[in-house]
């Protein structure tokens, strides 16, 4: 599982061996949605993955959930930021 997330998520492969406690809020981001990811979950519900962080970091998180293999399951996605989902 933890491979899978690192393939979704490449940056987190540096920061291992980092308290998350010591990450920015980018990484903590893809921290929290890596964890939520790895639970196998039929449904999948993620509020406002953009929020907080600087544009160029929340196109890269919505870009990495928008590859997500779902195999099977389902995601719903609550973002204010219309300009992250359009042309999608």
């Amino acid at each position: 599982r933890k491979a899978r997330i690192l393939e979704i998520f490449p940056p987190l492969a540096k920061l291992m061996s980092t308290p998350v406690g010591r990450l920015s809020g980018g990484e903590r981001r893809m921290v929290c949605l890596g964890r939520g990811l790895m639970s196998d979950a039929s449904l999948l519900l993620v509020d406002e993955p953009s929020l907080g962080l600087a544009p160029k970091i929340g196109r890269s998180v919505m870009d990495a959930l928008m590859g997500v293999q779902l195999r099977g399951a389902a995601m719903v996605i609550a973002e204010q930021n219309v300009s992250l989902l359009e042309g999608r």
